[in-house]
């Protein structure tokens, strides 16, 4: 049962019951009116119902943005997902239940919706919209005859007792006709149908191939589009036969204007397979010149046959962006010489950056971090781009760099803690303009200053869900301000649990770090809750926190819980208890612990080795060091004769893993010990006029100086480096040498851990503009060599 209930149910839970709603209601007509022909053609069930649970939702609550989370949740997930040699095609020979079940997949669910996505556009909506609907009727009718009379039946006259009540309440139209073979233009009235139910026994479902599908939209897209280049079967057979999907690089010619296309399969683990496969691609893009990100109509395609194409008309001046893909419509990535990663970046990181639509700025950072990632584009590429964040205020491209981030985050926590300790500054400071702490904090600010650290109901379905996403991240990096709030909303709660109510969408933030802060005490009091509590949403929230504890007791007495009689968890929760400690970077070595100490007791427990197998899976995906590879492989070792030796097979993705840490840790962190020391190279300093006043009776000074900067990147920030001063803010002018006129300052932030005095303008100033930048200042003249000190030294036994 889906409930969703006021004051308990998040906003990610209400979603996801209405998204379910919906991904079974769209079973009544793919699935069950039409259903696939056998398994192998699983995702025309599968693959349209997760469509129409985004689409379909999108259009009963337009506020919620599922058109647009489904890029982030479905597209780039299925993009990940189908990056690797062995994935499975959306049509593929299944002939035993175990490859049958094995086909329950994100590439037959998340993919299978993406490629209908991106036919819907290429052939166009409304064409899409006749399609189905020619699909449905030709493949859901049964020819039932009697007499002389011989009917052609809708298999939705069928339903039709099991959907009165939903059509009653209007929320789905239903057309229901027979229609008589002589007389194909005549509808019956709904009581006509019900006289028919004596024959419903003889009828059945229809079933369907993919051919099926797309002889009927292309029916009604050869009847628009005559002139069409492709049939829809040859350019989806190349989608839906074959797994994996193509990398566009788009290389210009900045001298001809002209730009070449390529396409080749992208895998994020290289191979030395000589694959050549191809695609129909449907290509879209715009240019900084004539900036159109809604027409998602294809400009030209490429064909299966060739590998590249020649576009000479894209209208962009050597200074100016190209972009491909819009609103990431196509089920590929693309990438781009280095000039234009180059002035993507630069003009993400100016005022006008929101004209790119924010699925291109989502697809942009997704695309980017993973050809990262695969070794197409260095990480200093992706990282570069990714600092613009400190403008972004929208939920959907911050949901695809946090995706990108949890990547990062799981791998270099490898690395030693010191090397590990950059990446998390970054992140805060990606948080830091918020809390004023710390470079991820300073990018975080003006998203934080936008989100707030109190839950307001007034915001919009999409805001809940942000603000959540941009909480977790900061109280999961020790963040004081979220976790003081954190930890005080958990005391009231424990204070008088009857009463008190913590907002429903601050729960898994306010429980988890509880329970990081807390101990026992904290423990106990939430298991309890789970335990007496009468709402299953509060009791699924608790069942994904409690693994948030630091003890390493408690935590293996909650794994403990899934091999005890009568744990009160369901079975279909019980991945909850393994996902809740393994979410957590200290919870791996947890479980590898209580996998060592417990595998026969699971085994025992379960009479079967099949879910210590799961178990050994869901470890080896997060390992992140050799020493924990060596602990897990010297426990299966050591369990051959229970396990056999296949169970070592999931360590070589383990190995994967750690080679990609050996091979890009380094440079990650290289360009991350540049931020943190350096200042950034958007703006350079040409002269410095210091004046310094020394008062040496009170051992203080005051200072001024002036600087003549020039802007190398476009840019809104100045940064220099500050420490052990107070700064009059008031005192800080900008005046452009360019222009003449001075430029207001909107913002002062001073970063005490990195000693910088980030500076905001009003505008951004544009690449060769010059400026003086004036600043006042005093201090203290300290007496330990550092800074402006004072010192002294003895004549004639004198101090002086």
């Amino acid at each position: 049962m889906l409930l969703v209930k006021e004051g308990v149910s998040t906003s990610s839970n209400r979603q996801n019951v209405a998204t379910v709603i919906a991904h079974e209601l769209a079973h009544m007509w793919f699935g069950n009116l039409v259903s696939p022909a056998w398994w192998s053609y699983l995702w025309l069930s599968e693959g349209f119902a997760r469509y129409f649970e985004f689409f379909a939702m999108h259009w009963v609550e337009s506020s919620w943005r599922l058109d647009e989370q489904f890029v982030v949740r479905q597209v780039q997930s299925a993009l990940v997902a189908d990056s690797s040699e062995t994935a499975h095609s959306l049509t593929v020979e299944v002939g035993s239940p175990d490859s049958i079940d094995s086909i329950f997949s994100s590439i037959t669910y998340n993919k299978g919706g993406s490629v209908i996505r991106m036919m819907e556009h290429f052939m166009t909506s409304e064409n899409f919209r006749k399609g189905l609907e020619r699909y449905l009727y030709d493949h859901g009718c049964t020819l039932f005859e009697t007499g002389n009379q011989k009917y052609v039946i809708p298999t939705i006259v069928c339903l039709l007792e099991h959907t009165t009540r939903t059509v009653r309440n209007g929320f789905l139209v239903l057309a229901l006709a027979v229609q008589l073979k002589d007389d194909l233009t005549k509808i019956y009235t709904t009581s006509f149908l019900r006289k028919l139910r004596q024959i419903q026994p003889y009828l059945g479902n229809g079933t369907a191939e993919p051919s099926g599908l797309f002889s009927s939209l292309d029916e009604e897209w050869l009847q628009d589009s005559p002139e069409r280049p492709v049939s829809v079967a040859e350019v989806m057979n190349t989608w839906t036969l074959q797994n994996g999907y193509p990398l566009i690089t788009v290389t210009r010619d900045y001298n001809t204007g002209a730009v070449t296309v390529t396409q080749e399969w992208f895998l994020l683990q290289s191979s030395e397979s000589s694959d050549d496969r191809r695609w129909w691609v449907p290509l879209t893009y715009t240019s900084q010149s004539q900036i159109d990100f809604s027409n998602t109509s294809t400009r030209q395609w490429i064909n299966s046959s060739e590998s590249e194409v020649l576009i000479q008309d894209l209208p962009a001046s050597s200074s100016q962006w190209v972009i491909f893909n819009i609103q990431q419509i196509g089920f590929y990535r693309v990438n781009y010489d280095s000039r234009n990663w180059d002035l993507i970046t630069q003009y993400l990181h100016s005022d006008v950056y929101d004209t790119i639509h924010l699925l291109n700025r989502a697809q942009l950072l997704d695309d980017a971090f993973n050809l990262a990632r695969a070794g197409v584009i260095g990480y200093p590429v992706a990282l570069k781009l990714s600092r613009y964040l400190s403008r972004e205020v929208d939920y959907i491209p911050w949901l695809s760099a946090l995706t990108a981030f949890n990547f990062l985050d799981r791998r270099l926590q490898g690395l030693s803690q010191n090397d590990y300790d950059y990446f998390q500054s970054y992140m805060l400071r990606l948080l830091e303009m918020v809390y004023k702490r710390s470079y991820l904090l300073r990018l975080l600010e003006k998203v934080y200053q936008t989100v707030g650290l109190q839950e307001n109901t007034t915001d919009s379905h999409p805001a809940k869900l942000h603000s959540n996403q941009i909480l977790s991240w900061a109280c999961k990096y020790g963040d004081g301000n979220c976790v003081n709030m954190a930890t005080s909303h958990f005391a009231n709660l424990m204070a008088d649990p009857v009463n008190y109510l913590v907002p429903p969408d601050l729960k898994i933030i306010v429980y988890c770090n509880a329970l990081r802060q807390g101990g026992e005490t904290e423990f106990n009091f939430l298991w309890n809750r789970y335990l007496t509590h009468t709402v299953n949403a509060e009791r699924l929230i608790i069942l994904a926190v409690m693994g948030c504890t630091r003890n390493e007791t408690l935590a293996h007495r909650y794994l403990r819980l899934l091999i005890t009689e009568d744990n009160d968890i369901r079975s279909q929760d019980e991945s909850s208890v393994i996902n809740s400690v393994l979410g957590n970077n200290y919870g791996v070595d947890f479980a590898i612990n209580y996998l060592n100490n417990s595998l026969q007791d699971i085994v025992d427990f379960h009479n079967s080795t099949i879910e210590v197998r799961g178990l050994i899976t869901s470890i080896s995906g997060v390992i992140s060091s050799q020493d924990q590879l060596n602990k897990l492989r010297n426990i299966l070792e050591s369990h051959e004769d229970v396990l056999g030796t296949s169970a070592t097979a999931a360590l070589s993705s383990v190995e994967r893993n750690l080679e990609w840490l050996s091979t890009q840790g380094q440079t990650i962190i290289s360009w991350l010990q540049e931020q943190n020391y350096r200042l950034p190279r958007s703006v350079l300093p040409d002269t410095y006029i210091i004046s310094l006043v020394p008062d040496l009776n009170n051992f203080t000074f005051d200072g001024e100086v002036s600087i003549m900067v020039t802007a190398a990147e476009v840019t809104d920030l100045i940064t220099l480096h500050a420490n052990d001063l107070d700064v009059d803010n008031g005192s800080i002018s900008v005046v452009s040498l360019t222009s003449g006129s001075g430029i207001s300052v909107v913002d002062v932030v001073e970063e005490s851990r990195r000693h910088l005095l980030v500076i905001r303008l009003n505008r951004s100033l544009e690449v060769g503009e010059q400026c003086s930048l004036a600043v006042s200042y005093s201090g203290y003249m300290r007496d330990d060599m550092y800074g402006f000190y004072r010192s002294y030294y003895y004549r004639e036994g004198q101090r002086r």
